[in-house]
């Protein structure tokens, strides 16, 4: 009998930085509503900077989160 070999995935959830309300907001992976939403109107970054909050920054660290929360606040 051949050896049964079982590859398990694993998920690794991360977090994701996006707008709600005009607000910038962060997620954890797999909720549907906000962890976090900062006191800081979306409005007030670049335009550059805006439209890839609306589309959502996914990070898989938080590390990663932090450094970029630092950069939108600051």
């Amino acid at each position: 009998m051949k050896p049964l070999h079982i590859l398990y995935g694993i998920t690794v959830l991360g977090f994701l930085l996006g707008i709600q309300g005009g607000r910038i907001a962060l997620w954890k992976d797999g909720h549907s509503k906000p962890i976090k939403v900062f006191p800081y109107s979306a409005n007030m970054l670049p335009e550059q900077d805006r439209l890839l909050l609306e589309k959502g920054l996914h990070f898989d660290t938080k590390e990663e989160l932090i450094a970029r929360i630092e950069d939108y606040l600051s």
